[in-house]
């Protein structure tokens, strides 16, 4: 249900100058598999109801643009950034924690 609304979210948001369906469906399926660990029931059932209501919060336009761009467009990007720089052995403390903060 999610995947197939991408493309309005991208066009009616006017995210295809930032970002595409592929991108952004990459970045939810590891939201969704960022949760694989939980067994309970009632987590389950909550964590179902809170990307319902996500879903339904960006498709009835109670998210604005920018809501959108920081948490699946440039918050994803920073991620990997940091990840490079965490792969990165020569880089001393200093110079990673500059990295961080100056992406």
């Amino acid at each position: 249900m999610v995947c197939r609304t991408l493309p309005w979210v991208v066009s009616k948001y006017r995210l295809d100058e930032l970002t595409t369906v592929k991108e952004l469906q990459r970045v939810l399926e590891k939201k969704f598999r960022s949760n694989w660990f939980v067994r309970d029931p009632r987590a389950i059932d909550l964590l179902i109801f809170k990307g319902k209501e996500e879903l339904d919060m960006v498709q009835q336009q109670h998210k604005q643009r920018h809501h959108l761009i920081n948490d699946y467009v440039v918050g994803p990007q920073q991620e990997r950034q940091v990840e490079e720089l965490e792969r990165k052995e020569n880089l001393s403390k200093f110079m990673k924690g500059f990295y961080i903060n100056d992406v």
